[in-house]
């Protein structure tokens, strides 16, 4: 079985409650005859830390990570997070 792991990245400097309807339209779409082990990690929502989310990523071992954001605003943060996830990847 395959483990997604899909996320919200945040919008803007504060919190929202706004439910993320680009990522809900992917996790509609992923056939169920595939099989997989979907989880969502709302980062936009809870605001983890860098510490929080490696502990999330190692808990569930995706062997897929995705994303949703838009992308101007979230650019840097998304850029950060990705490195960080590839550097705790080839530990």
């Amino acid at each position: 079985m395959t483990n997604i792991l899909l996320m919200n990245i945040p919008s803007g400097p504060s919190p929202t409650d706004y439910p993320p309807v680009g990522i809900s339209r992917v996790i509609e779409g992923i056939n169920p005859d595939l099989n997989c082990n979907l989880s969502f990690f709302d980062l936009d929502y809870y605001r983890p830390s860098f510490e929080e989310i490696k502990n999330k990523i190692q808990s569930f071992s995706p062997q897929i990570i995705g994303f949703s954001a838009i992308l101007t605003p979230a650019y840097s943060y998304l850029k950060e997070l990705s490195i960080f996830i590839k550097k705790i990847s080839q530990i």
